[in-house]
């Protein structure tokens, strides 16, 4: 009976997990976002002055990072988004591992307008293929 209840438990928990991470399908679709995992996302943010591209962060569905500035250069490391994933309309705080060191960000999913990353006091928006 304890082994019921616990399969039971487990269950619903998968199903609500999952189901948290089906919601993004309104919003993009699959030619536009590449692929969703319950870590990690594949997508390419982009920063933009006057029109033009300055600075963009790459997130692979690896766990794997590209960021681009064009004062600094390439950066190259991981990236973990900390908490449950809501894609409709939450956020979490999203980890760079660069070189070595850790830097913080917020990533944002709204509901009525497209992804986006607050990093080093820029906002980087979803570039969608």
């Amino acid at each position: 009976m304890k082994t019921l209840a616990l399969f039971l438990i487990v269950a619903s928990f998968f199903s609500l997990h999952a189901d948290a991470h089906e919601n993004y399908s309104h919003l993009y679709s699959e030619s536009e976002l590449v692929s969703i995992s319950s870590d990690y996302i594949n997508c390419n943010f982009t920063y933009k002055e006057n029109g033009r591209t300055v600075a963009y962060i790459e997130l692979r569905s690896n766990g794997k990072v590209t960021m681009y500035d064009e004062s600094v250069g390439y950066h190259y490391g991981t990236y973990e988004i900390i908490g449950e994933i809501y894609y409709s309309g939450g956020s979490n705080r999203i980890e760079f591992n660069i070189d070595g060191r850790t830097y913080s960000g917020m990533i944002y999913f709204p509901t009525s307008d497209k992804w986006g990353i607050s990093f080093d006091g820029l906002y980087f928006t979803a570039n969608l293929r």
